[in-house]
Formats: C-alpha cells, structure tokens, sequence
C-alpha cells in the first residue's frame, strides 16, 4: 500500500572510489607528517619486530656475541669447577 513511499538506501562506492579515496587519505596524512617522521617511524617498527621474532636462544647468542669472550671464558670455568 505504501510501498511508493520507500526510500532507496544511498549508493554504496564502488571499490574503486574506495581506493582512490584511500589514495587521497595516505597523501594528505604522509604531507601532513612529513616523510622523515614516517621513515624514523617505520625503521623503529622494523627493529621492534625483528626483536620480537627472535626466540630466547636467539637472544642469548645475541647477547653471548657482545660480550667479552675471555669474561665468558672465565664464567664457564667456574661453573665447571662447581660441578666438581
């Protein structure tokens, strides 16, 4: 009876529009920031990530290559006489 009183719901954007919209978004925020903020952004990320993608034992190689070699030397000696 009413039917000719229905609204039809807005057009959606197609996917290109979308895109392009998103385009438009990422210049104006990387304009806005500056491209040496978002390369310090970005390298701080990558180190973040490489960190967390490292497991313990990698971590400990890690910090076993910084250290001084005679001063681990001299650790593992203890430990062995203690063994005794």
């Amino acid at each position: 009876m009413f039917w000719f009183f229905k609204k039809t719901p807005p057009a959606k954007p197609t996917r290109e529009q979308l895109l392009e919209q998103a385009r438009k978004n990422a210049q104006a925020a990387r304009t806005h920031i500056g491209e040496e903020t978002l390369d310090r952004v970005a390298a701080l990320l990558e180190q973040k990530m490489k960190a967390k993608q490292l497991t313990p034992l990698e971590q400990a190689k890690a910090q076993l290559a910084e250290v001084d070699k005679a001063k681990i030397a001299d650790h593992l000696k203890y430990m062995m006489d203690e063994k005794k």
